[in-house]
């Protein structure tokens, strides 16, 4: 092959986690609590704005009585 470099990785057997000093990882406790909320939010976000409409249309194709929520032709549409 031509043009290509070797390269290798060093690896190291991870430390006993008594071996660390948690103190010194860095952050405060109001970094800790506004990561922890923030994901929090994140997780919320995704369950709510996922789900939801996902819930609703399958609610509205169950009393759907005309066929105007049939979704067959997604069927036909190219994946890409």
């Amino acid at each position: 092959m031509y043009g290509v470099d070797e390269h290798y990785l060093m690896v190291n057997i991870a430390s006993e986690p008594m071996d660390l000093l948690w103190k010194n990882m860095g952050g405060t406790r109001g970094l800790y609590i506004f990561r922890r909320i923030f994901l929090y939010l994140i997780g919320l976000f995704i369950i709510f704005f996922v789900s939801t409409p996902t819930a609703f249309l399958s609610s509205l194709k169950y009393i759907d009585g005309l066929g105007i929520f049939e979704f067959q032709w997604t069927e036909n549409l190219p994946f890409g």
